[in-house]
């Protein structure tokens, strides 16, 4: 077969097609490699700031040191928490943090609200300010009754 100028054309549009197929292939799953390792560490970096229900009662029950702050109102305060809370508004929570002495920077805080919603903004704003070992309770006091762990409700003057 003799080769000709049209015949290398007819080949060589298709093979150049071809490695550039090849290569925008490559080239995409190395960005989504790229992307899933960016995407793992982002989950590990956002679940670095939760703490289980049963992680705290654990460390209740075992009389560790740490700080137990409810970030809800006062309303909801009253109504269920979980015994020896400290309660800290969470629309006054950095005044409240910032002038209580007995807090350092470094103690082990742990913030709670309802469901973790509140409580993982409690977390932007005490990381924010400096404090370095805070931790946000998954799940609220309703993970915690879910459970069945101990609750005091001033409403009802139990506790």
């Amino acid at each position: 077969m003799v080769i000709t100028k049209l015949n290398m054309k007819r080949i060589i549009a298709p093979l150049i097609a071809i490695l550039t197929l090849l290569t925008l292939n490559a080239c995409s799953s190395e960005s989504t490699q790229e992307e899933d390792l960016q995407t793992n560490i982002m989950q590990v970096t956002a679940n670095n700031h939760e703490i289980s229900a049963s992680e705290v009662n654990d460390k209740i029950t075992s009389n560790q040191d740490f700080y137990l702050i409810d970030v809800r109102t006062e309303e909801e305060h009253a109504e269920t928490h979980i015994p020896d809370t400290d309660l800290m508004v969470l629309d006054s929570l950095a005044d409240e943090i910032i002038n209580n002495e007995d807090i350092s920077f470094h103690d082990e805080i742990v913030v709670y609200c309802r469901s973790g919603n509140r409580s993982k903004s409690a977390y932007d704003i005490l990381t924010q300010l400096g404090y370095t070992n805070v931790k946000s309770m998954t799940g609220g006091i309703t993970e915690w009754t879910s459970l069945g762990y101990n609750t005091c409700s001033e409403l009802n003057n139990t506790c």
